[in-house]
């Protein structure tokens, strides 16, 4: 019988983007310096089509929980909310 390979989880609640693909993305843009506009180029010459505007949401959303969790394992505090509390406040005051 033949069974399916497994499958790497999702990170994202709408199953966009894989963790491979995550991890590609985010150490093409913060490792490597790579514009999003060219993983844009680099995605669709593979086939797989995400907009400019897409990947620059979830380089910003998965940039700020790295972030986040670098800032936590070097001892730091977790930084403060807006009132929202969705979005981390930069400055101090």
């Amino acid at each position: 019988m033949l069974a399916p390979a497994p499958v790497a989880p999702y990170v994202s609640g709408r199953g966009i983007p894989a963790v491979g693909l995550l991890a590609h993305m985010l150490v093409s843009k913060f490792g490597d310096h790579l514009p999003v506009y060219q993983h844009e180029r680099l995605y669709a010459r593979d086939g797989l089509v995400m907009t400019e505007s897409t990947l620059d949401a979830v380089v910003g959303i998965y940039g700020v929980r790295l972030h986040r969790c670098s800032t936590l394992a070097r001892g730091g505090s977790e930084p403060r909310r807006s009132a929202c509390g969705q979005c981390a406040l930069i400055s101090s005051s």
